[in-house]
């Protein structure tokens, strides 16, 4: 009697199960199950976000951030004048715009970094390294700002004004070059002249004939070398960067009118003292705003924004 009790039991038990298999499969069915399955997956852009937080600490920690700006203001005050101190900020630019793709990040490492590089100095009239006249990191620099800038907060706009209007063309007229020129021969002559009295006056006038032998003549020629290559590099720099900004304007104030946003691209230019030269050929490379029209894709029945 007793068996016969389990063997009971135990159908019933085989029962529950097959109704309960019954139920589950009505409950989930297989295709529910694979969007379950790929819904705990992680997302592409979650991988991507993970890769960079790896990679630069920095994204997530405040300590980190604070780092990392420390050592690139360290590399530009410690930097020699051979090197391109401009590769330094590169890392920090390019993380925040690669993750600015994924996920978001606070104002303070957006605004900071911003601030950073555009408190870097442009070249002045005492510069003779070529590698200062080189503008292609800054060029790379800019464009990874300029795909996480904020351009509807005024002071981040503000910054590259400010900045810009420090990119001042250095003195290459003929006027400057024999200013400058005369300065060096003075005090070049200064120099021979205190040199110890076993040389007659005769050897010293020799001295300033030959050229090679002058320190500041030689400077001078150094200066204005530099100078020729900075100015050229400069203006196309400056077109680049008129560029990049109106595009970053024109796109990050879309909640406006065309004509409000004319209005702050007109301000900025004003305050990055941009030649009319530089204005148009942005205007050009980055067509006059227009008003937004919609457009309807018939084949997908889905309303597209459109700007023209």
């Amino acid at each position: 009697m007793k068996n016969i009790k389990i063997v009971f039991l135990v159908l019933i038990f085989i029962c529950e199960l097959n109704s309960f298999a019954t139920v589950s499969t009505t409950w989930i069915s297989s295709e529910e199950i694979k969007n379950i399955k790929l819904g705990c997956q992680p997302s592409r852009q979650g991988i991507k976000r993970r890769e960079l937080e790896n990679k630069y600490p920095w994204l997530v920690s405040i300590d980190e951030y604070r780092k990392e700006s420390l050592r690139i203001v360290g590399r530009i005050l410690s930097n020699s004048d051979d090197e391109d101190i401009w590769v330094e900020f590169k890392p920090l630019l390019q993380s925040l715009a690669e993750y600015s793709e994924v996920s978001c990040f606070g104002v303070h490492q957006r605004y900071g970094a911003i601030s950073l590089f555009c408190n870097s100095p442009f070249a002045d009239e005492s510069e003779i390294f070529l590698t200062k006249a080189d503008f292609s990191s800054r060029r790379d620099c800019l464009s990874y700002i300029s795909r996480f800038v904020h351009a509807a907060v005024t002071e981040e706009i503000e910054v590259f004004a400010k900045w810009l209007s420090g990119a001042e063309y250095l003195p290459d007229d003929e006027n400057s070059r024999k200013k400058e020129f005369l300065k060096a021969e003075s005090k070049d002559k200064e120099l021979f002249y205190s040199l110890p009295l076993w040389f007659s006056s005769e050897e010293k006038d020799l001295f300033l004939k030959y050229k090679e032998v002058c320190p500041e003549w030689k400077r001078t020629e150094e200066k204005f070398r530099f100078r020729k290559v900075y100015n050229k590099n400069l203006k196309e720099f400056r077109v680049f960067a008129f560029v990049t900004l109106r595009k970053v304007i024109t796109d990050g104030f879309r909640s406006r009118s065309k004509e409000e946003r004319e209005k702050i691209w007109e301000e900025f230019c004003q305050k990055a003292k941009a030649t009319e030269e530089e204005k148009i050929a942005a205007e050009k490379a980055v067509p006059r705003i227009k008003e937004e029209k919609k457009i309807v894709d018939k084949n997908k029945d889905v309303e597209i924004s459109v700007e023209f």
